[in-house]
């Protein structure tokens, strides 16, 4: 049995799905928390994937713990300062 991999998706605009898509494929692959600025944005992607956890900040969701992987998918300006912080 392949030990499940804790997924965090940072971001819930339009790349999110396909994230979702390709991590459906990828065996033991959960995605167990959401992060966007809108609540609603995270609620309804988290409702989409199965993820039970919704959070408003990268901070939140990564002091919950519990992920083994985080995705960031912020637009590309963004990604080196979320990338040192989920490091």
């Amino acid at each position: 049995m392949t030990p499940a991999v804790r997924v965090g998706l940072l971001g819930a605009g339009y790349i999110a799905d396909w994230h979702v898509r390709a991590l459906r494929s990828v065996p033991g692959a959960e995605v167990v928390a959401v992060c966007d600025q809108s609540p609603d944005r995270a609620a309804a992607l988290a409702a989409r994937c199965g993820a039970d956890r919704v959070h408003a900040t990268l901070a939140d969701m990564l002091a919950a713990g519990g992920l083994d992987a985080v995705h960031v998918l912020l637009p590309p300006p963004a990604h080196a300062a979320a990338a040192r912080e989920v490091l």
